[in-house]
């Protein structure tokens, strides 16, 4: 389909894909229209895909990423081993040292995620951050002329499955910075995505979408503004706890320098 580089042979633990020379897309990029258009179609078109894969694992991903990432033994390590002194140590992470409050987060989180029977499933990259989209052709000449194409190519498929629609636009909005707001202790998320930056974003997909699936996208509710953006902000709670959860793990597996640097 030519959203990314070619994948010669799939392994049981590894992907031998095409060398594509690019740069990864950046915070700087996503302040330009033409960027945000790109990976708004790039993403309409992923989601566009029929694949051959299994479907209807998204209930066993999530408990993999809540119950075997964050398992029992992870989260006593967080309340009373080495995790909680390394945390002591750096004087960090204080608000982890609540493991109840913690829990019911999680499970607040996961219910709503599980219980909601109008999420729309689509075949998702699961892990779209900024190091997995590469510009691969990005007319230079042209910067300045917004209509200007921006090529890319997705690449890391080794979490892509048939998911929630919401989850890719959680992953990319949740990392999103702009780079000429400076964060404060008052202001922590002050660089963070606008409203009107979503709607940018959530426009353009449902346009990319329409061009692919026909004018009758528009007519499905589901696939209104408002039920996308409501989707997003759920998977942007998701991204952020899938973070610190993957951290920890990583954490938990006791190198000490993978340790203090996740913690940290």
């Amino acid at each position: 389909s030519g959203l990314g580089p070619k994948v010669y042979l799939v392994l049981e633990s590894a992907l031998v894909i095409e060398y594509t020379p690019g740069r990864i897309i950046n915070m700087y990029d996503d302040q330009e229209g033409r960027y945000r258009r790109a990976v708004a179609q790039q993403m309409a078109r992923f989601h566009s895909l029929q694949v051959p894969i299994e479907r209807n694992q998204e209930e066993k991903y999530v408990k993999h990423v809540f119950e075997v990432w964050l398992s029992e033994e992870v989260l006593h390590n967080l309340e009373c081993g080495f995790m909680r002194d390394s945390i002591d140590q750096f004087d960090c992470c204080k608000h982890l040292g609540d493991v109840q409050k913690l829990r019911d987060e999680i499970t607040y989180l996961k219910s709503a995620i599980l219980n909601d029977a109008d999420h729309v499933m689509v075949f998702a990259h699961n892990d779209l951050n900024r190091s997995n989209i590469l510009v691969v052709n990005e007319n230079p000449a042209n910067k300045e002329d917004e209509n200007a194409e921006v090529e890319l190519k997705l690449v890391d498929f080794d979490f892509s499955r048939y998911f929630y629609r919401g989850a890719d636009f959680g992953r990319y909005f949740v990392d999103y910075r702009d780079p000429s707001i400076e964060d404060t202790e008052d202001q922590p998320d002050a660089s963070a995505i606008p409203y009107k930056v979503m709607l940018e974003y959530i426009d353009h997909y449902r346009k990319e979408c329409a061009r692919i699936q026909g004018k009758s996208y528009y007519e499905n509710p589901k696939n209104e503004v408002d039920k996308i953006l409501r989707e997003t902000k759920l998977f942007m709670l998701f991204s952020c706890m899938l973070n610190m959860i993957y951290g920890l793990w990583v954490a938990a597996q006791n190198d000490p320098e993978n340790r203090d640097a996740c913690l940290v």
